[in-house]
């Protein structure tokens, strides 16, 4: 009598744990490659994919500033899992233990044309990708943000610059000015820390420590610790301006 493991060929465990659903969120290469080496990719599916890679590719080629394309589906329908894989897949030199996540996906849509799109777009135009998980992202205060403040400070993240704001604003302007080496020197001599380290695990004292210093370096705009706490960098800047900025980070 055939048992149910037996269907699934020696080299499955089904005894592992496995979600019920697919997550941005769990991005481990073990839980990837895992994920990927299961995706069946039906025709409905290669479909969808040739249709965002075909979208993708022309939009960008023209030049066109109103690419949004919009997924949709029932909970646990795949739509999570579509759109990671195609981020994944989108980034030149993602690999998962050792070979391109594009590969292994490749390998499960198995459509050479589909392939040949995928890697056009990501040898000519080699697109940056952010993902974003709007449910459970947080910056700041526990709660859930405005869909720009989030994409900003994820931007900023990717650019080695602090989620806060105030904290991003000052390390640009430093970096702007030739300052930002000798102020993060600066930090470790004489508060012994590693300033990427305390941006992001300990922001208050990021935060303290930045106020200090910033009324240091530029006094004509802040002329004590207590005015640089009180500034309100969001405020300053409209929405438009915000995305400009976002764009040349």
């Amino acid at each position: 009598m055939t048992k149910i493991k037996e269907i699934f060929g020696s080299d499955k465990n089904i005894y592992r744990s496995i979600e019920k659903v697919v997550t941005f969120g769990n991005a481990s290469e073990i839980n990837l490659k895992n994920e990927v080496s299961e995706y069946v990719v039906t025709e409905k599916l290669k479909d969808n994919f040739d249709k965002i890679l075909d979208a993708l590719h022309d939009g960008i080629e023209d030049g066109s500033s109103e690419i949004g394309i919009w997924v949709s589906g029932f909970y646990g329908s795949g739509k999570s899992s579509f759109a990671k894989y195609i981020a994944y897949g989108l980034q030149k030199d993602f690999t998962v233990q050792g070979q391109l996540f594009l590969d292994r996906l490749s390998n499960r849509i198995n459509s050479n044309p589909t392939t040949q799109v995928f890697k056009k777009i990501v040898a000519t135009y080699n697109p940056a990708v952010i993902l974003l998980d709007c449910a459970t992202e947080q910056i700041k205060g526990g709660a859930l943000p405005p869909i720009l403040e989030l994409l900003i400070a994820k931007v900023n993240q990717l650019a080695g610059y602090s989620t806060d704001s105030q904290l991003a604003n000052l390390e640009q302007m430093l970096q702007k000015d030739g300052m930002l080496d000798a102020f993060i020197s600066k930090i470790k001599t004489e508060h012994d820390k590693d300033w990427d380290d305390i941006k992001i695990n300990d922001q208050l004292r990021a935060k303290g420590i930045a106020s200090n210093l910033a009324s240091e370096l530029y006094p004509e705009i802040w002329k004590d610790s207590r005015a640089f706490k009180t500034t309100r960098v969001d405020d300053m800047r409209t929405d438009k301006q915000k995305i400009e900025e976002l764009l040349t980070t």
